[in-house]
């Protein structure tokens, strides 16, 4: 579905390898993104501070508003305005559909930022660790699903989490391995999130990315 620097997005290939990394270039990227994720959340939060009356009348469009919002800000601070990503998308010329589960590899940090941007209009709902909600503020106001890997009580209410979100028409994006791979080879995939597509009828958008 799109591309990042010289790479592109495109379907692995068994034996796909990771680029090389630079760690000044890592630790440059690093400052810029969190440098442009506060201008993010501090405009969201004012925009949240401007339409509050709103929050006691309907909660979830309140929600949606800031979500939607902060998504803007990403596209176009965190990856439009940074000099180090060109993100370009591939294979992709309709909308996603409605209730539908995108499935996608896990390569770093910065994915959800760049799917943000790669996936745009569309709105995703990504899975996340549960452990880092209390260290990112936007995720405090988003309807995102936290996971906890292992924790069978905390998987079940994502699912139930995911279940709702479906229903409700939205579409969820999910890393099927579970984790970050760090060779660039394509991990084993759990089944858990294949099984709630086929319970629910969904359609799976799978996309693959590289960079």
């Amino acid at each position: 579905v799109g591309g990042m620097s010289d790479t592109q997005f495109h379907p692995l290939r068994p034996g796909d390898q990771a680029p090389l990394r630079s760690l000044p270039a890592t630790i440059v990227v690093g400052f810029l993104l969190m440098a442009q994720y506060l201008v993010s959340l501090v405009v969201m939060i004012i925009v949240g501070l401007l339409t509050c009356c709103q929050l006691f009348s309907n909660r979830r469009a309140w929600y949606r508003r800031l979500e939607y919002v902060f998504r803007v800000l990403v596209v176009i601070f965190c990856v439009k305005c940074n000099p180090f990503w060109a993100v370009t998308r591939y294979g992709r010329d309709k909308p996603l559909p409605r209730g539908c589960v995108v499935m996608v590899n896990h390569r770093s940090n910065a994915d959800p930022w760049l799917l943000t941007a790669a996936l745009w209009p569309d709105i995703v709902l990504t899975t996340f660790k549960s452990q880092l909600k209390p260290f990112i503020p936007h995720l405090w106001f988003m309807e995102e699903v936290p996971l906890a890997a292992g924790d069978k009580e905390q998987v079940a209410k994502a699912m139930d989490h995911c279940k709702r979100l479906l229903a409700a028409g939205d579409r969820v994006l999910v890393f099927p391995e579970g984790t970050r791979t760090t060779t660039g080879l394509l991990g084993d995939f759990r089944d858990g999130f294949f099984r709630l597509a086929e319970e629910e009828g969904a359609s799976i958008f799978p996309c693959a990315m590289v960079g």
